[in-house]
């Protein structure tokens, strides 16, 4: 393909003419199911398929309409027809979405409407000289929900997908998904706030195909899921929040998103899990199969109490039996074959820091900027203190056939602290004589990933300079580093004073020794 599809819009380009729903409701509830309704839905639709289009002409995508809407009126639902949709990129590419169909049914209660739909298929995303390189079908499906006004959005949906198919790059890759399941289900709380779980699942996923350069490869995948929860979402904010990220560059989404999270939610929690990863790859050297093998892997957000100042954040990342064919030059002795990474961020001022970076947004750029943003970094220590923002880092571990790396410790905000933190760190490094070993004589044959080798060598040989030894109770050496920093304000590594200059700046990865700082 000579381009890299975004699957982000796809999903929007597929799922966002439902945003017409919530307006259909309000006028459907007003009118009789019959003709009269019928052209009332269909008028609203239209509109907002026109609304549709001008938005994602501000993305620079136009959306082609081919036929007519049409709105049935049957004993109990309204019927709607989409016209044939198209959405055509600026550079020539046009992804062909089909006739999407649905049914609104009235539900128990003012402003409740259960929806069944079905997507159209195929789904074809064409080059601009016209070849496919992507179609999606989506094979048998069942997909229903009830749509709440006040929410503005489907506050349960479920559906289910079996046999889905994508063919990609003209056909150079099949992917088949046996079972793919989405639901969610939010209720509104006393506070007027939506909260509730969304997962999704997939299972017996296979894929096949050839890679330029890397020849034929086969993968396939037992189960993925996601689990999570929203917690506290203000559909009022949200859209403001949508409109924000529009366009905005990696640093504008920092000051025009993340200070109004809070207003939009108070927090969610996701869980992502796999298990029975197998890929076949093939050497284009000679042709032999390079397998690589994993048995689960998983990772984990959450962000809680975002209205408060206790907020909290904490990531989970692991995975467990993984394994590369050491004829994969370079990589496989340094591949982790299992690991467990954990942090925890308690007690973060959520509200006070939002609202310095609110001040932050919207100072116009200029020496008044540079002020504001000086002022969040010398108030900022002051309110994790205050708060009592602390970093955990439970037992966390990173191995591989021929080492294994163990962190753990934490920092704690305080006040009364020379430099407003304080805590210890403590780092195990075992095999350091063996990684040492294997990518000096990977180097002296001429190994084609040398650069990456020497850093690694660079890295172990610090880690030696610098490390205090003990045995493990095989008689191995464990390299231990337990850097510190003091509420005195001083650096401690396994107890000494000690700094590191940054490279680039005049200095090299070494550790060096300082005179200790006496406390005023």
């Amino acid at each position: 393909m000579k381009h890299a599809f975004d699957f982000k819009i796809l999903k929007r380009a597929i799922l966002s003419l439902l945003i017409c729903i919530p307006a259909v409701t309000g006028a459907a509830q007003a009118a009789s199911l019959d003709k009269a309704g019928a052209e009332m839905v269909r008028r609203v639709f239209q509109a907002a398929l026109t609304a549709q289009d001008k938005a994602v002409q501000a993305r620079g995508i136009r959306l082609e309409m081919d036929g007519a809407l049409a709105v049935e009126p049957a004993e109990t639902y309204y019927a709607v027809t989409f016209p044939h949709l198209k959405a055509v990129w600026p550079d020539g590419r046009v992804f062909d979405m089909g006739i999407l169909s649905l049914n609104a049914q009235p539900a128990d209660g003012s402003g409740r409407w259960k929806v069944t739909m079905a997507l159209p298929t195929p789904m074809v995303l064409l080059e601009k000289n016209g070849a496919e390189s992507l179609r999606i079908e989506p094979g048998v499906q069942k997909a229903s929900g009830i749509w709440r006004e006040d929410l503005g959005a489907f506050s349960t949906f479920d559906s289910a997908y079996e046999n889905v198919m994508i063919h990609s790059a003209g056909g150079a890759m099949t992917t088949r998904i046996g079972k793919l399941a989405l639901h969610h289900a939010f209720t509104k709380g006393a506070d007027g706030f939506w909260s509730g779980p969304v997962e999704a699942a997939l299972d017996n996923i296979q894929a096949e195909g050839t890679s330029p350069g890397a020849g034929a490869f086969k993968a396939s995948l037992r189960s993925f899921s996601l689990k999570g929860e929203v917690q506290g979402y203000d559909p009022a904010h949200a859209g403001s929040l949508g409109s924000r990220m529009t366009g905005a560059s990696p640093g504008g989404i920092f000051l025009s998103v993340l200070p109004f999270l809070p207003d939009a939610t108070g927090g969610f929690k996701q869980e992502i899990a796999l298990a029975g990863l197998s890929v076949m790859l093939k050497n284009a050297a000679d042709g032999s199969d390079m397998p690589v093998t994993l048995s689960s892997a998983r990772a984990g957000t959450s962000l809680g109490n975002l209205r408060s100042n206790t907020g909290d954040l904490s990531v989970r990342l692991g995975l467990e039996q993984l394994s590369a064919d050491p004829r994969i030059p370079g990589i496989s002795p340094f591949v982790p074959s299992d690991l467990k990474i954990e942090g925890l961020l308690t007690s973060f001022p959520v509200q006070n820091v939002a609202a310095l970076l609110k001040t932050m947004a919207a100072t116009p750029p200029g020496p008044a900027s540079g002020l504001a943003g000086m002022t969040m970094m010398l108030s900022l220590p002051g309110l994790l203190s205050e708060a009592g923002s602390a970093l955990d880092l439970p037992a966390s571990f990173i191995k591989g056939a021929d080492y294994r790396v163990d962190l753990s410790g934490g920092m704690v905000a305080d006040s009364q602290a020379a430099n407003g933190f304080k805590g210890k760190i403590r780092t195990v490094f075992q095999g350091v004589d063996r990684v040492l070993e294997k990518s000096r004589g990977m180097i002296a044959q001429g190994s084609l990933q040398a650069p990456q080798l020497r850093k690694i060598v660079e890295a172990m040989e610090y880690v030696k300079s610098v490390a205090r030894v003990e045995q493990d109770g095989a008689g191995a050496a464990r390299h231990i580093l337990e850097y510190e920093m003091t509420p005195d304000g001083r650096f401690l590594l396994n107890g000494q004073p000690f700094s590191i200059p940054l490279p680039g700046l005049g200095g090299s990865m070494r550790a060096v020794p300082v005179a200790p700082v006496v406390a005023q």
